[in-house]
């Protein structure tokens, strides 16, 4: 948690570091390895991110579970949550989270238990295009629900409340 808060790897001893490099082997994966590689995500290069979360997704799309399994899928849009906030933080171009986000919109169910997921990737999106009045716009909604986790690194403009009634 210390790692995702101060964006720096200097307290993971480099024993953890390289076996959450080799954790992730195979293509069976399931909700906690969806979840353990998102929380693992802040100790490896982006190369690295970059390369996981691709496996991740392909391997979420050759099982035929998944998308029978609501903990799966939940697992997966959380997944590709914690890579987009990680993009974030790395300054990643628009280009590098194109798979996250074809990802998200042909695997993820357009029910009401996914809106949160829904309102956090159409946040990023909107940071990747510099659409400040969508980022304003979703940052409410997120801060109106207490979902400030994913706010800490979203650049927050004030409106100007000299017009308010």
């Amino acid at each position: 948690m210390t790692t995702w808060i101060t964006h720096s790897t200097d307290d993971i001893s480099e024993p953890v570091k390289k076996k959450i490099k080799h954790i992730y082997k195979g293509d069976n994966w399931g909700f906690i390895n969806y979840e353990y590689l998102g929380m693992t995500f802040i100790a490896l290069t982006p190369e690295q991110v970059l390369n996981f979360s691709h496996t991740a997704y392909q391997s979420y799309e050759k099982n035929s579970e998944n998308t029978l399994s609501y903990t799966n899928i939940v697992g997966i849009a959380d997944l590709t949550i914690d890579f987009l906030m990680y993009a974030y933080i790395h300054n990643f171009n628009k280009e590098l989270c194109a798979e996250t986000f074809a990802f998200f919109d042909k695997n993820i169910p357009y029910e009401a238990s996914f809106y949160q997921h829904r309102v956090i990737i159409r946040l990023h999106k909107a940071l990747f295009d510099n659409d400040t009045e969508k980022v304003d716009f979703y940052t409410r909604l997120l801060e109106e629900d207490n979902f400030t986790f994913c706010l800490q690194n979203v650049p927050i403009t004030k409106k100007d409340s000299s017009h308010a009634h």
